[in-house]
């Protein structure tokens, strides 16, 4: 994305807030990193690159961290603007911009009702009709069979992993649908990394990585659930999930890496749909 149509989605955004009714709090950690965005795209066309570059340069991290919650907040609100009715998208929005979205892998609500909020744009971007509904999204066409229920869960450490499942097929259940359990393990896997991540390091394809890691990721939790949650529902219809930005590809430049796992019984009568949704999650 250039930094014209980064300026542009920005400027789209701020009135997209404004017609939902949604302030966003300038003396908020959001508020303070959208200032930054724009004071630096401002800086930008006031002054020789090369003196821009070496004035940023020195709050590099700073800049970094706005700029990637900048970039996400203002593609996942446009890309629901008009495919989601306004109030539902406002409701959560309204919870979003309470907290920090900043991509340091550390739990905060925002965290959890933007995970939910990323997932029906990316469901919206892949052709699937989205309702932000119970238990979490209802997604639907695209090749499904019919309404499918996706309950989204967040954790911030493995201890919450089960638990968090267990609840996601109680929401499901109750609302009576087909559904399955979206795990997003962002704050789990990453959460020792440095926060600025680098996908060139390693020299492996790092989509492949991560879908290597939720391989194993999903034998352990079918294992561990059987041992330590016999009581429970057996794992039948959960896509595990990671995504972070970092830099990578030829130019250099901020990517959105993200893979995806379904594990689900093969007797599941939806386990077309499943492995539809998780194909287009990676």
């Amino acid at each position: 994305m250039s930094y014209q149509d980064f300026e542009n989605n920005l400027a789209t955004f701020d009135a997209k807030l404004g017609d939902l009714g949604v302030r966003m709090e300038q003396t908020s950690l959001l508020g303070a990193q959208f200032a930054l965005a724009r004071k630096f795209l401002d800086d930008r066309k006031a002054r020789p690159e090369d003196e821009c570059c070496r004035a940023w340069g020195a709050r590099f991290k700073e800049w970094h961290d706005a700029m990637i919650v900048v970039k996400r907040m203002t593609d996942a609100c446009l890309t629901l603007a008009g495919a989601v009715p306004d109030g539902a998208l406002a409701k959560l929005l309204r919870v979003v911009c309470k907290g920090s979205l900043t991509q340091d892998f550390e739990p905060d609500q925002a965290k959890d009702f933007f995970y939910e909020l990323e997932l029906a744009s990316r469901f919206t971007k892949s052709g699937f009709s989205v309702s932000l509904d119970e238990p979490d999204i209802v997604i639907s066409g695209n090749g499904l069979s019919g309404p499918v229920g996706i309950a989204c869960k967040y954790p911030s450490s493995e201890k919450q992993m089960h638990p968090h499942i267990s609840k996601g097929y109680r929401q499901i259940a109750k609302q009576g649908v087909a559904g399955a359990v979206a795990i997003g393990l962002d704050q789990i896997v990453f959460h020792e990394m440095a926060h600025f991540i680098d996908f060139r390091e390693g020299g492996q394809e790092p989509q492949a990585v991560l879908q290597d890691y939720l391989r194993r990721a999903i034998t352990d939790l079918v294992k561990k659930r059987e041992d330590l949650y016999p009581s429970e529902d057996p794992i039948n219809g959960c896509i595990l999930t990671l995504w972070a930005y970092g830099v990578y590809g030829i130019p250099v430049q901020m990517t959105l890496v993200g893979a995806a796992q379904l594990q689900c019984d093969v007797a599941n009568p939806r386990l077309h749909d499943f492995n539809t949704i998780c194909q287009q999650l990676r």
